[in-house]
């Protein structure tokens, strides 16, 4: 995917690593111990350290996303970190725009010390760079197949089992032949959205709104058709007034009684009059 313009391991082992190897304070013992060098190495995360086993047991690894040095200690097979007391290594990503050093563009990595420690990389304290490219840019390949349109249908459903009171069926599919039509053999997915229960106000039955009543109409607090009679008109049937209530021969909010049923007061009487406690014309 990229390249790393500069050395990246030696720039990293002699600006960060300084000082990780061992001293000692006598003659060295073995003539051959003289010409080891401790080994440092680099792993982008630590998820990318190798197993802690004890053939790698003692090896320092510097691990760029978390900034830490680790140590292996092969006899429990764990990375340890390291703490320094010198100063934190710092690094700074920006992006590379295309040009002589990438074509393709990519970003550059900026290396040094924080030595005035206010956590950043300031250019004073750059100490190596390298670069990563973006790899260039492939040959354009062959157009693919050309893709199939959605299609939704929508259609009335009948009260049955499907819903119970009605309401409509949505079909969903690929136009497999292309034809803007989906047919019977591409419907993919088939749902219903079905209507709510009958629970409306026959004419009549008390209403506060139209929404209420069957009909769509709620006239002087009832359901009705819409063309009843109010309170008072003449009616022949309860079903011609808006109250529901056909008394006397007029429509009226409660049942009333005829001239010449027994009243208490004239409220009781269609008419309107209650007379000697008999309902009455006058």
């Amino acid at each position: 995917m990229s390249r790393i313009q500069t050395t990246l391991g030696n720039a990293v082992i002699s600006l960060l690593l300084f000082g990780l190897a061992g001293c000692s304070s006598g003659p060295v013992s073995n003539p051959s111990e003289a010409a080891v060098t401790p080994a440092v190495q680099f792993a982008v995360t630590p998820a990318g350290l190798p197993g802690c086993t004890r053939s790698v047991d003692g090896e320092v690894w510097y691990t760029w996303s978390t900034a830490q040095f680790y140590v292996c200690k092969g006899s429990t097979a764990t990375w340890t970190p390291i703490n320094l007391t010198g100063y934190n290594a710092a690094i700074k990503v920006s992006s590379l725009t295309a040009g002589t050093t990438c074509p393709s563009g990519g970003i550059t990595l900026q290396f040094g010390l924080d030595t005035n420690r206010n956590g950043l990389l300031d250019s004073s304290e750059v100490t190596a760079t390298a670069s990563l490219c973006n790899g260039l840019k492939g040959a354009q390949g062959a157009n693919g197949t050309p893709g199939l349109n959605s299609l939704i249908n929508v259609t009335q459903e009948a009260s049955g089992s499907n819903c119970s009171d009605g309401g409509v069926k949505v079909q969903a599919g690929l136009d497999a032949n292309q034809d803007g039509i989906l047919s019977t053999t591409e419907v993919q997915q088939t749902q219903y959205v079905c209507g709510a229960s009958n629970s409306c106000g026959t004419n009549g039955s008390a209403c506060s709104s139209a929404s209420a009543c069957c009909s769509g109409f709620c006239t002087s607090g009832a359901c009705s058709t819409g063309t009843c009679g109010a309170n008072g008109s003449a009616c022949s049937s309860s079903s011609t007034c808006c109250s529901g209530i056909c008394s006397g021969g007029a429509c009226s909010a409660t049942a009333c009684g005829a001239n010449g049923s027994a009243c208490s007061s004239a409220s009781a009487c269609c008419s309107g009059f209650c007379t000697s406690g008999a309902c009455s014309a006058s």
